[in-house]
């Protein structure tokens, strides 16, 4: 009897597989049939195995190869429409991939539509007229990568296309309009996941969020519509496009955003204190309040490590008064010796700047027009903390840099990230973005070269250790949506908090079955 059951259970099983087989199989069929439809769109199958495979890579180096059933390459609103259709017709998942930096690699899932957007990046302004066309608009886009932007100075707007980078948003900028972005410090990041998560970088105590410069965008929904999006139009999507994380909503397949001036020199300094892990503990204990309170043209980070349990910050100033001046008048600890940190002082034009922010080794303003650094990206995990008003503790900081020492001292980095300024001049609830009270974040990171091996366990073990040390001191969970991290359970409240409720609202209006979303952390209509 036990036999036969067995056999029976086999049985079924098995046909289960088959038909599972069959149906997705009969889907992919469908969906590849309807794509060869869309006019002019490039589509990528796993038959072609070398353009596959570079269509379907992402930026981290941990994250094993995914197999979508096919890869679409649009250079138009119009191809990413019928790509969307088709998908739906299928009924198969699309995942829009930019610059394919999501930690988790989930830009690129098994089994959907990946939708690459590395073509949709030109952009040609005519500056007379103010008006801002996007391309391709009849030209050939090898011409409009060199003039990619052109910038009105009346509107102070760009208008650009989601497969552009921070790199190149930064470099046409500054040469065509002697303007800034308030963007982050990695350039090949693509802009829309960027601005979508929130957007972070050295001048958003000057500027906000990077996503509260957006003025409007465009955006195909899940049954191919293109929406115009802005604060009158579709508000709610507006809402959820400022933190709501990339990859949830739909397609953006045009931004506008709103460009700041800057100054001429911008102001540098390095502050570097002594190998030690008391000291680190309380220079991070006191820079993590008073960063936050400073003028709001300075822009300020925290490094402790690799290799060394010493303190280092860094200051990007745009202001106007010497910045040697608030340094010394700063109070920062005069820790680690009787004479005190070191202290260097450089000056910078702007768009030098940004190239010294994006460190790799780059030397020269053009290199932020690359899709990739000019050097091999290691493995890496990171981690990311908001830290809230009241503060960590030098107790608790000491704790974390003394783990990190003993654990993995050969690649471990912690930073502190200041946040205040413009960014908390918003509530919580204005955006999707809620941590605009905190006084920054703490990110975690562990890099290591030898793929799925020892050193990589040792690292996850620290930054597990990391993790259950601030969950022990009571801190609230709070983590930022572009440092995504599939460890986190509770993910709703650590990214969204009390504005996940409304986000989920936004998406049954717009994505009822759930066409855009993440394997695991992505919002579910409600």
């Amino acid at each position: 009897m036990v036999a036969f059951v067995r056999s029976l259970l086999l049985i079924l099983v098995s046909s289960l597989v088959s038909t599972l087989l069959v149906s997705a199989d009969h889907k992919a069929d469908q969906l590849i049939e309807c794509l060869d439809g869309v006019s002019g769109l490039d589509v990528v199958l796993p038959s072609d195995k070398k353009a596959y495979k570079n269509a379907t890579s992402v930026w981290e180096l941990k994250v094993p190869q995914a197999y979508p059933v096919a890869v679409v390459i649009p250079t138009s609103a119009a191809q990413i429409q019928g790509a969307v259709k088709c998908a739906g017709a299928a009924n198969v998942r699309v995942v829009p991939k930019s610059g394919g930096h999501n930690y988790e690699g989930w830009s690129v899932q098994n089994g959907t539509l990946s939708v690459d957007l590395q073509e949709m990046d030109g952009v040609v302004a005519d500056k007379s007229t103010g008006v801002i066309t996007a391309g391709p608009v009849g030209i050939d886009l090898t011409d409009v990568r060199a003039h990619v932007l052109t910038l009105s100075l009346a509107l102070r707007a760009s208008l650009v296309h989601q497969g552009a980078t921070l790199g190149m948003l930064y470099y046409y900028a500054w040469y065509d309009a002697g303007m800034g972005i308030n963007a982050g410090t990695c350039p090949p990041v693509g802009v829309s996941g960027f601005m979508l998560g929130g957007g972070f970088g050295y001048y958003s105590r000057r500027a906000g969020m990077a996503c509260d410069s957006v003025t409007s965008f465009e955006m195909v929904d899940a049954n191919g519509r293109l929406l115009k999006v802005s604060r009158s139009q579709n508000k709610d999507l507006f809402w959820s496009a400022c933190g709501g994380g990339g990859g949830n909503f739909g397609i953006v397949t045009k931004w506008n955003i709103k460009m700041m001036p800057v100054p001429k020199t911008i102001q540098y300094a390095s502050v570097s204190y002594a190998d030690d892990l008391d000291t680190a503990a309380q220079v991070a204990a006191y820079f993590q309040t008073w960063a936050s309170s400073a003028d709001a043209n300075l822009g300020s980070e925290l490094h402790v490590g690799p290799n060394t349990s010493a303190a280092k910050l860094f200051f990007y100033y745009a202001g106007t008064v010497s910045l040697r001046s608030i340094i010394e008048s700063s109070k920062l600890p005069t820790l680690g010796g009787a004479d005190g940190p070191k202290v260097s002082y450089k000056n910078y034009t702007w768009i030098d700047a940004v190239v010294a922010q994006a460190g790799w080794g780059l030397t020269s303003p053009t290199q932020l027009l690359q899709r990739s650094w000019p050097s091999q990206q290691d493995y890496r995990r990171e981690r990311s903390y908001y830290v809230f008003p009241d503060g960590w503790s030098s107790s608790l900081y000491e704790t974390l840099f003394k783990q990190m020492a003993d654990m993995y001292s050969a690649g471990g980095n912690i930073k502190f990230r200041t946040s205040g300024g413009k960014i908390s001049s918003k509530s919580s609830s204005s955006t999707a973005f809620p941590w605009r009270n905190a006084l920054g974040w703490v990110i975690t990171k562990a890099e290591w070269d030898d793929g799925a091996g020892e050193s990589e366990q040792a690292a996850t073990a620290w930054l597990d250790k990391a993790a259950s040390t601030i969950d022990a001191s009571g801190s609230k969970k709070a983590s930022y949506v572009n440092y995504i991290d599939s460890s986190i359970k509770d993910w709703q409240q650590a990214y969204y908090a009390s504005n996940y409720k409304r986000l989920q609202k936004i998406k049954a209006a717009v994505d009822p079955t759930d066409m855009f979303t993440y394997p695991i952390q992505g919002i579910v209509a409600a």
